[in-house]
């Protein structure tokens, strides 16, 4: 067999190298019964398979990118080109969910020092703007449907929301 650093010199100074590779699985070591199984399982996964359209797509515009010749991978230009526009038109489409919540106008909930338990997570209220604090706690709990809890006085975030208005009132 081959080396790796003859396999890549060979990709390097052959640009249809990489397209003529075959792979080869041995099953030389399985039972009949297993290889049978093999056979079915590796069929059925190739059925089952599927792409992660957006990262297939960041995938090939790096390759793209790098001048590296892309139909060596196997799709020809008119794929590429129609997963793309897919792409594209589905990143253009963003709906209600996309849409990052902006802070409220009213005063923040979150002040510094207050330590948000989300979950098994936990955020911290920084020096930064609490407002934004505030969107992630609202966003974590619509998410999740569980309600974030203040640190120290085991307040639920809108319990806290409530007794801090009354109390700027």
């Amino acid at each position: 067999m081959p080396s790796r650093s003859s396999l890549a010199t060979a990709a390097w100074k052959q640009p249809n190298f990489l397209a003529s590779m075959r792979y080869v699985v041995r099953l030389s070591h399985l039972s009949e019964a297993d290889k049978r199984a093999y056979v079915l399982a590796d069929n059925k996964l190739a059925e089952k398979a599927g792409w992660d359209r957006e990262l297939l797509a960041i995938e090939l515009q790096g390759l793209i990118e790098l001048d590296v010749d892309v139909e060596l991978t196997g799709f020809d230009m008119a794929e590429i080109d129609l997963l793309f526009g897919h792409v594209r038109e589905a990143n253009s489409a963003s709906g209600p969910k996309d849409k990052v919540p902006e802070p409220s106008l009213g005063p923040a909930v979150s002040q510094t020092g207050d330590l948000w338990l989300l979950g098994s997570h936990r955020l911290l209220c920084g020096d930064g703007d609490p407002t934004y604090v505030d969107v992630a706690v609202r966003r974590w709990q619509a998410y999740t449907g569980q309600a974030a809890i203040l640190a120290g006085s085991g307040e639920t975030f809108e319990t806290t929301a409530e007794r801090r208005a009354k109390a700027a009132a």
